[in-house]
Parts: C-alpha cells; sequence; structure tokens
C-alpha cells in the first residue's frame, strides 16, 4: 500500500508539473472526469452497481457540467481552446454514462429482489 502511495503522489506530482496549474483550475476538470471510466469497469466487472449509485453520478456530472460552465463563461480565454471544450463534454456524456450503468443494474437488482421476495411468501 506504501509503494502505491508512493507511485501516486510521484504520478500526481509529475502531471502537476507538467501542467502547470497553480490553482488547480485545469486539475479539477480532470480529477472530476478521471473516476468515470473506471467505475464503467467496475460497474461492467461486478455485474451491479455494488458500491455506487445513481445519486452518485447525477451528482458528479452535475458538478462538472457546473465547473465547465463557469469556466467557459468566468476563467477566460485560456479554457476557450478545443480540448477543454471535449475534456467538459467527455465528462458530460461519461457521467451520464455511468448514470444509465448504475440505472439499470440498480433497476433489475430491485426487479430481481421483488421477484424472490414475493416468491418466498
Amino acid at each position: 500500500m506504501l509503494a502505491a502511495l508512493a507511485i501516486t503522489i510521484a504520478c500526481w506530482v509529475a502531471v502537476k508539473v507538467a501542467l502547470d496549474d497553480p490553482l488547480f483550475l485545469l486539475s479539477f476538470e480532470v480529477l472530476i472526469v478521471w473516476p468515470a471510466p473506471f467505475a464503467s469497469a467496475m460497474m461492467f466487472r461486478r455485474r451491479g452497481a455494488r458500491g455506487t449509485s445513481r445519486w452518485t453520478w447525477i451528482s458528479a456530472t452535475t458538478i462538472g457540467v457546473l465547473y465547465g460552465a463557469a469556466s467557459l463563461l468566468w476563467f477566460g480565454p485560456d479554457f476557450h481552446h478545443i480540448p477543454w471544450i471535449a475534456l467538459w463534454i467527455g465528462g458530460m456524456i461519461w457521467g451520464a454514462f455511468n448514470v444509465g450503468i448504475a440505472h439499470r443494474y440498480l433497476t433489475a437488482t430491485t426487479a430481481t429482489s421483488a421477484a424472490i421476495g414475493s416468491a418466498a411468501v
């Protein structure tokens, strides 16, 4: 665990230096988008939404949408470039995708639990 923590810190510092982002403006958006692909993989691997929920992804996606909109409106011309807008839109799409996956798995789990409960009665 300590080795993994040390490697993670080294990676974060390397990215932070490469981004040259002293106010964490870009880093925050990357932090919002980064978990989305891993959560999709987790839900597909587990074949369920254990460990996450619809509200988790609705909240995370809403934060990304609002932060991206604020950056376009108030952070200046450095945030009007195609890569920044693509990151923002990609985060919105992947967040919405995770909401759909979580909803599908949670709905299926609820239906299965109801069927098992009614069969036991």
